[in-house]
Formats: structure tokens, C-alpha cells, sequence
């Protein structure tokens, strides 16, 4: 037992050593004195435009357009499946050979429930804010900027497995083109607004409006509420449900024949002039059909009951996004720019990198070797902290709505990108890594530690293949969550950017190196 403690108080030790210092090898370590330096390097870096990014896992969904002048403009849109509801029956109950039961379309809706906060307003009462939608805003209304915006029946399949590999899942990146088959709904000067709590559903039988319902969530929470073709509905879903205890139609017997009979709704974004940009969950929006059961008497054909019905089909399945960005803007070469969605990342070239020559050792980093190193190759340095700095360009930038609230650091090498080595052996520090922070100044930056990455270079076995270093606005699942998930996805649905001032970003190694 006192071996075990011993030996765990010692474990102990060196890592909260090892979160001080890094040796370039550990054999360096001894009992002689050490002298503190440090050592600044200029960092090259290009600005350059994302053709797409990859929407198959992605968390949320843009909808809309939104302009920012420093990156142009970017067009969101998105295609997604449906499912079938638990009961196909259009009637749950039977009748005798007298009476005959027509379901008659009343009205169809798409709900898209916002992402919202609630709070208390002035007059105490509850309040909700929108949380996730970017561009212009009108106080006194209480809306953001219009935009224009299509709901097409879908064409195309969304194969869930790679056709040329059904192992593999497909994948679904953002520049790909979808084919529809017919418009659902035109919807102009839409404006997403936190007051939009309500849709109302008229019931009508022979044309005559019986009934007005009042829909809301359960929680009352703001929502899209797009009325869709009722024609299109009626003959295409509500026409072919089953009866009370008849068999589903073919196209409506499992959900794969469903959603190749219906292969989803394709919500695309038309407007010429942007507004703003909504970011969607999905996980909770859903198609709802409305519908009245109409019972009458054969013979005489007067009506005995009305009954309303009606059928959900959730979002499900296949989803992914569509963006359309013009690259207008990142003009200044003296600056960085860095967007999300399809907008803009940065090539950060460190220690002299040359992708022209990646597998050579650059004059500056050969320098630094030799410096870190004596003539047999042994280490005269310990590093104690490597960190790389980028500070926002405030010149033309809103503290209050413009915040990017993190970055995140890469490594892009020709077949993948992959994560940096500190990401992994400094865990505890990830989630900290690229968040917006202020100096004392009151200056703003983002700084990323590199320490481990740094040492590795300087230890001799990775200084003919240092990478170059890729950054771009953090998506959750960035951070690798074992040590051997290394592996770097290009999803991104945050459509907000920050311009970093180039002149002031730098890579800072403290080291500590032995006296003579």
C-alpha cells in the first residue's frame, strides 16, 4: 500500500509539472539553472473563400440571407425528409353499409419552432427573444429583415447510404444541387419575429368555414407557421390513408417506400435583396395535415357528424443544407478573415512553412533547431508555453452584435485535416482554446495554446513535416472527445465572422534554456 501511494503521489506530481513545463526531451531534465527567454515569430497567413462544408451531421439549419459587407453575402437553404405518423388510418372508428365517411383537406402547415429564451418584459409578463437569427433588426417592430423563400416538393432521393459503398453513410455538402418537383408555397417578406406564436386552422365543410382553431406549442413559443398546398395534400397523402382496419396503400406501407413515394420537402431561399438568416433546429419541426371526417347517411345524404382529424409527419431522416455564398468581400491582404457556414477560413503558416516544399525544413525553423538543440542533437531548450495570438480588428467592428465567440485551430494536410496535439494532451484546456477574450487594454483576441505542438517540432522527429495550420469559426463537435478521434469535419452552420488584424498576430515560445 505505501508503494501504490507513493507511486501515485508521484504521478501526481509530474503531471502538474507537466502542465508548467515541456521538455523537448526528457532527458534534458536536470539539477542545473535554467534561464527564461522568450522568442516572438511573425506568422504568415492567407485569407481564403469555403466552397462548402459537409451537412451530414449537422446540428442546425440555416434558412434565409444574410449580408455582412466585410464577407458578402450568403444564402441558406435546406432540404429534409418526413415520416410517417404512428396511424395511417384517416378514421378510427367503422360504420354501417348506410353511411359513408369522406376526410375533406381543411389546411396543411409547416411548423418550425424558433430557437428562443424566455424572459419578463416591462409589464412583467413572459417574453420571448429570438436567439439565433442574424441581420438587420427593427426594435420597434420587434422583426428582423425579410427575405423570400420557396417550399418545393423534393426530386431528388436522399440516399441515408453511399451508393457506391452502402457500408458508408452519404455525404451531403453544401454545394450540391437538388431537383424539385413541384411548388408548395411562396412566401415573400418574411420576417422571423419572436411575436409569431399562433397559426389558425379553419375547418370548413362544402366550403363553408364551421370552425376556427387556435394552434400553439405546448410552451407557447414563437414558431414558422407556413400554410402549404392543400391540392397537393389531399390527393398525394390524405386521398390514400386507409380506412378503419383496411390495409396502407403500397407507397404508405414502411418508411422507405414513403419517402420514395414522397422523398421530402426542399425549403429553398429566392431573395434577391438579403435580409437576415434564421439557424434552425429541426429536431422538433414537423408537417401538420388538418382534416375534417365528414359522415353522412347514403341514402339521403344528409350529414350525421363531423369529426377533426388530423396527421403528423415529423422532420426525419435525411437532412442537409444549401449555401450559396458570392465571396464578395475579404479584399484587404493585411487582414484575416474567418466566417462560418461557406463563408471564409485562414491558412496560418508558421516557422517559414512552404506548401510549395512541405517535406523541407524552412531556413527560419532550421535556425530554430539549431538553437535548440547542440551539435549532437541533444536539447538545450525547455519549453514552458507555446501560444499563437490573433486580435480582432475593431476598425470596423460591433462588440455588441458582431461576436464570433470562439475559433478553432487546425492541421490541413492534402488528404484531411486533423486536430492539434495540444486539443488532445491538454484536455482540460480545450474548451477554453480560441474563446473570445479581452486584455487589459480592453483589446479583443483569441489565443490558442500550442505548447505541445511546438515541442514536438522542436524535438527533431516532426521538423520536415510541420503542417500547415488551418482556422475557421468553432461548430460544435470540433473538439475531439478520446485521444484518438484526431479527425476534423468540416460542418459549420454559424453564418457570423470576425476580421482579424494581421499585424498583430504573432506565435509567443517561452522557454527556458540552460546556463553556460
Amino acid at each position: 500500500m505505501k508503494k501504490i501511494l507513493y507511486f501515485s503521489l508521484l504521478l501526481l506530481f509530474s503531471i502538474a509539472c507537466e502542465s508548467d513545463l515541456n521538455s523537448i526531451n526528457a532527458s534534458f531534465i536536470d539539477n542545473k539553472n535554467f534561464e527564461a527567454k522568450e522568442l516572438i515569430s511573425d506568422v504568415f497567413f492567407t485569407s481564403e473563400p469555403i466552397s462548402s462544408v459537409n451537412s451530414s451531421t449537422a446540428g442546425q439549419y440555416l434558412l434565409g440571407a444574410y449580408n455582412n459587407p466585410n464577407f458578402g453575402t450568403l444564402k441558406a437553404s435546406f432540404v429534409s425528409q418526413l415520416s410517417l405518423p404512428t396511424s395511417l388510418e384517416y378514421t378510427s372508428k367503422s360504420y354501417g353499409a348506410d353511411t359513408l365517411v369522406a376526410p375533406s383537406l381543411d389546411t396543411v402547415f409547416l411548423y418550425i419552432p424558433y430557437q428562443a429564451t424566455l424572459g419578463v418584459g416591462l409589464d412583467q409578463k413572459r417574453l420571448y427573444s429570438l436567439d439565433s437569427v442574424f441581420g438587420a433588426y427593427d426594435s420597434i417592430a420587434e422583426s428582423y429583415g425579410s427575405f423570400d423563400f420557396e417550399v418545393h416538393e423534393l426530386e431528388t432521393f436522399l440516399n441515408p447510404l453511399d451508393p457506391s459503398d452502402p457500408s458508408r453513410p452519404s455525404r451531403f455538402d453544401t454545394d450540391r444541387t437538388y431537383e424539385t418537383k413541384g411548388l408548395l408555397a411562396t412566401v415573400s417578406n418574411f420576417s422571423p419575429s419572436a411575436k409569431d406564436t399562433v397559426a389558425y386552422v379553419k375547418r370548413s365543410i362544402d366550403g363553408t368555414v364551421y370552425d376556427t382553431d387556435t394552434i400553439q406549442l405546448s410552451n407557447a413559443a414563437p414558431l414558422m407557421a407556413i400554410p402549404l398546398d392543400t391540392d397537393f395534400f389531399q390527393t398525394k397523402i390524405l386521398d390514400k390513408l386507409p380506412a378503419n382496419g383496411a390495409a396502407a396503400p403500397e407507397v404508405l406501407s414502411s418508411q422507405q417506400d414513403f419517402i420514395r413515394y414522397f422523398r421530402g420537402l426542399y425549403l429553398k431561399t429566392v431573395s434577391e435583396t438579403p435580409g437576415s438568416i434564421a439557424s434552425l433546429l429541426l429536431s422538433n419541426a414537423f408537417v401538420e395535415m388538418y382534416y375534417t371526417n365528414v359522415v353522412r347517411k347514403v341514402s339521403t345524404g344528409a350529414i350525421l357528424d363531423t369529426i377533426k382529424r388530423a396527421k403528423t409527419f415529423s422532420f426525419g431522416g435525411v437532412r442537409a443544407s444549401k449555401y450559396e455564398h458570392d465571396h464578395t468581400g475579404a479584399s484587404d491582404t493585411d487582414k484575416i478573415y474567418v466566417q462560418g457556414a461557406s463563408g471564409f477560413q485562414a491558412n496560418i503558416k508558421l516557422l517559414g512553412y512552404d506548401s510549395e516544399q512541405p517535406n523541407t525544413v524552412s531556413p527560419e525553423l532550421q535556425s530554430l533547431l539549431e538553437a535548440a538543440n547542440d551539435d549532437e542533437g541533444n536539447p538545450r531548450w525547455l519549453i514552458n508555453e507555446a501560444s499563437l495570438t490573433f486580435y480582432v480588428d475593431e476598425s470596423n467592428w460591433d462588440s455588441a452584435t458582431d461576436k464570433v465567440f470562439q475559433l478553432f485551430l487546425y492541421k490541413k494536410t492534402p488528404n484531411y485535416d486533423s486536430q492539434i496535439l495540444d486539443y488532445i494532451t491538454a484536455a482540460s484546456f480545450s474548451d477554453a482554446q480560441g474563446t473570445l477574450q479581452k486584455d487589459e487594454n480592453g483589446a479583443y483576441y483569441y489565443q490558442f495554446r500550442v505548447t505541445d505542438y511546438i515541442t514536438k517540432l522542436l524535438d527533431g522527429t516532426q521538423s520536415k513535416n510541420i503542417e500547415n495550420l488551418g482556422l475557421k469559426v468553432f461548430a460544435n463537435g470540433d473538439l475531439p472527445i478520446s485521444t484518438i478521434d484526431t479527425l476534423v469535419t468540416s460542418n459549420n452552420w454559424n453564418p457570423r465572422g470576425v476580421v482579424l488584424d494581421g499585424s498583430l498576430t504573432k506565435l509567443k515560445i517561452n522557454y527556458s534554456v540552460q546556463n553556460d
